[in-house]
Order: C-alpha cells, then sequence, then structure tokens
C-alpha cells in the first residue's frame, strides 16, 4: 500500500451503518463489544453522529479472521496427532 493511500486508510471515518454492514454486527452488539473492551470505540463525527476509523475497523476484522482460523486449526492438529 503506498504511503498516500495508507494514510488516508487511517484518517477515513467511516459511520455506524458502514461499519454495521461490514462487521454482520447487531447495533446492541457492537455496543456491548465497545463497552467490553473487545471492539473499537468510535470517535465522533458531528454533534449527533459517530463513526469508526477504518483501519480500526479492518484490523478488528483481520484479528476476529484470525482467531477463527486458529480455532478451526486446533481440533484438526489434535484429531491428526491421535491418528499418528
Amino acid at each position: 500500500m503506498s504511503r498516500e493511500s495508507a494514510s488516508h486508510v487511517t484518517k477515513h471515518v467511516i459511520p455506524m451503518d458502514e461499519v454495521l454492514n461490514r462487521t454482520a454486527l447487531s447495533k446492541s452488539l457492537l455496543y456491548k463489544l465497545v463497552r467490553q473492551d473487545k471492539f473499537p470505540h468510535p470517535t465522533p463525527m458531528s454533534n449527533r453522529s459517530i463513526g469508526w476509523f477504518e483501519a480500526d475497523i479492518e484490523n478488528w476484522l483481520q484479528a476476529r479472521k484470525a482467531v477463527h482460523q486458529v480455532k478451526i486449526a486446533l481440533p484438526l492438529v489434535y484429531m491428526a496427532g491421535r491418528m499418528g
């Protein structure tokens, strides 16, 4: 990623609807995860709306994907060890 596009991604704030669309979370679950510090905290976009930095959301999605892949791989590794 070029330096210009990297800075664009890190500074770009996306609104709630876009975050819900990208993450497939409900609004109530999103707020619950924020309260539990398991989801990035929002930033004000105006007096009446909030958003999230796009880079924070992308990082959260990548981390969640990595955790999911480990959860899938661990039983396979365990089963392979028992078979061999």
